[in-house]
């Protein structure tokens, strides 16, 4: 490489597969916990087996 110098990181270019990682389009949002928590899913049908679930997991204690 050209401009690398020895010691010096590669650098890292950003590709647009990478850029779309996390996008919410096409995803529908669930507000929880008064909209504090805002959980987006991709199939609307099941809303209301996320919010089970969210509640469910807050109610279970700490394990490790």
């Amino acid at each position: 490489m050209k401009n690398e110098m020895a010691g010096q990181k590669p650098r890292n270019t950003k590709q647009p597969q990478i850029l779309l990682t996390g996008s919410t389009e096409n995803k529908y949002p669930v507000m929880m916990d008064d909209r504090k928590t805002i959980i987006f899913i991709s199939d609307k049908s099941k809303e209301d087996e996320t919010r089970l679930k969210y509640m469910m997991r807050e109610q279970l204690p700490y394990t490790r």
